[in-house]
């Protein structure tokens, strides 16, 4: 492409050119591409952040209304997690610091779309985890006081859905660290280099505790109080879209350094 000076330029040389470097230095095209890249990846990030998370959501909806049982989140869960638990720690990836190897990263052709086979990859391997652990957990709560799991009026429903919106709500706040990178792993990136997402998962966090344990809300949000014994299990089911998208980058690295090879 043609490239005019800004400052020494003449107006002639602006007009055709299809650049123009409004302080006259070569090293700002560089910038910019790095700048350009760095956006570019940090709207995968959401997406697949995002897009993830909703879908786990509506798959675990879907599967209980199909298959009968007591639905595992009423309307104002839902409505919660989009709110907190979805959006703070999307805003902080958008906002997140670029790969560092960005600029090592061959160029992608301008008609390629945004979604990728390898994020298409990822965004269904995270719902399906997300359906496949929290979905047996539900039942094995409904059934835990000798009742049939599709029993609508079981008593322990609010406790089981209360779990649920436990589990699922941290399961997206640890989901967001595993975000930050398509191919790198956590530790790569720096624990604290993203300070936003931690301010936004610690809020998020601290506005669900709140909700949970505050007697005051518990009625308005449909929630009751869940006991160590119920956090034992909803801890390591949280962590489980963080292990696999981590696996899932470990293949995806090995993937990439065979094609260079």
């Amino acid at each position: 492409i043609g490239i005019a000076m800004g400052i020494t330029g003449t107006d002639v040389s602006k007009e055709a050119a299809a650049m123009v470097l409004t302080d006259d230095n070569f090293a700002s095209i560089v910038a910019a591409v790095e700048e350009g890249r760095a956006i570019f990846q940090n709207i995968r990030k959401y997406l697949i952040f995002l897009l993830s998370a909703n879908a786990g959501e509506v798959l675990i909806m879907l599967i209980a209304g199909l298959v009968g049982i007591p639905l595992p989140l009423v309307a104002i869960h839902l409505l919660w997690i989009n709110l907190t638990t979805d959006g703070l720690p999307a805003l902080a990836l958008s906002g997140d610091p670029h790969d560092p190897d960005i600029m090592e990263q061959p160029p992608r052709a301008p008609n390629s779309s945004i979604f990728s086979r390898q994020m298409l990859i990822t965004i269904g391997v995270i719902s399906v985890v997300m359906t496949v652990t929290m979905l047996p957990m539900f039942i094995w709560k409904l059934t835990s006081n000798g009742s049939s799991w599709l029993n609508p009026e079981n008593p322990i429903i609010p406790e089981a859905q209360t779990m649920v919106l436990g589990t699922m709500a941290l399961f997206e706040l640890f989901l967001s660290f595993a975000c930050r990178s398509e191919i790198h792993g956590f530790f790569r990136l720096g624990i604290f280099s993203n300070k936003w997402l931690i301010f936004a998962n610690l809020s998020s966090l601290a506005l669900l505790l709140g909700v949970m344990y505050m007697p005051a809300l518990q009625g308005p949000f449909h929630v009751v109080t869940l006991g160590w014994d119920d956090w034992k299990l909803m801890i390591p089911i949280s962590i489980s879209g963080f292990v696999a998208v981590e696996v899932l980058k470990f293949f995806f690295r090995r993937k990439a350094k065979t094609a260079k090879a």
